[in-house]
């Protein structure tokens, strides 16, 4: 039988959290379907020529209005340190959070990390040392130096074992993540 192709789009750290799953039930399920995970790009540069060759998009909130949306699931932010970390387990208190350097993720299409804008409301600065374009290069980078990722909590403990990382809990709670699927 012929192969089937479905183009999806969604951030890194979407790839790392749902693939491994989806691909064990497609291999089972429906083994002659390909799926492409295209380069994320933010709503401001998602055209709708560029929309129509899309199948499904993952996102948080609801930038990609012209979809259907539904809830996927929740998550929350914390830090992720190497283990070893000088100051790892301190980081839950403000002083030690705002004295570290920090990896910021900035996301194709985006001008700072969310994060950012968030604890700039709350009129809070980090010392931001490093920026990159995605969760899985933020981890990778705190796990082989003493740099603190402040990312989703799902993705941590799905790579804290292999990459050698804490979870550690911020002083602020920036609230609840929610990755939808369009």
């Amino acid at each position: 039988s012929s192969e089937r192709q479905f183009r999806l789009m969604m951030p890194d750290l979407a790839v790392e959290l749902l693939m491994p799953p989806l691909m064990a039930k497609i291999t089972s399920l429906a083994p002659n379907v390909r799926i492409d995970v295209v380069p994320w790009r933010g709503s401001a540069i998602f055209s709708a020529e560029f929309a129509r060759t899309i199948d499904m998009v993952i996102s948080i909130g609801n930038s990609f209005k012209a979809f259907h949306r539904q809830l996927l699931y929740t998550d929350r932010d914390a830090l992720a340190v190497r283990r070893g970390h000088p100051v790892g387990t301190k980081l839950g208190r403000r002083n030690v959070f705002l004295g570290a350097r920090h990896v910021a993720v900035i996301i194709r299409g985006q001008n700072e990390d969310l994060i950012d804008g968030w604890l700039r409301a709350k009129g809070i600065e980090r010392r931001i040392a490093l920026v990159v374009s995605g969760y899985l290069e933020a981890l990778h980078v705190a796990a082989r130096t003493d740099l603190v990722a402040f990312v989703p909590r799902r993705l941590i403990g799905a790579l804290a074992k292999q990459l050698s990382l804490l979870t550690v809990i911020p002083p602020l709670d920036p609230g609840i993540d929610e990755q939808f699927m369009f």
